[in-house]
């Protein structure tokens, strides 16, 4: 249907699902957003030997600090000083 065409109400309700798709949207790229952080995060504090160990991890120290390492839950995160095997 061609906008000029669309009634008041309907171009009102229009503009409201236009609204709370924008919104789901925003909402999900938040929490997409907090979970890297928190993916991030996580990484940080692998220097623990128990942390490490009940991850399945090595706390290795980098041979470049700064390269990327993809976690099991589809994010990337930056490696902080440690080797995730």
């Amino acid at each position: 249907i061609l906008p000029s065409r669309l009634s008041e109400e309907q171009k009102r309700e229009s503009d409201t699902q236009v609204k709370a798709l924008q919104q789901k949207l925003s909402d999900l790229q938040r929490n997409k957003a907090t979970r890297e952080r928190l993916a991030e995060i996580m990484m940080q504090h692998l220097v623990f030997p128990s942390v490490a160990a009940a991850l399945g991890v090595s706390p290795t120290p980098l041979e470049a600090d700064g390269e990327t390492v993809e976690a099991e839950v589809g994010t990337e995160v930056k490696r902080r000083g440690l080797v995730v095997q």
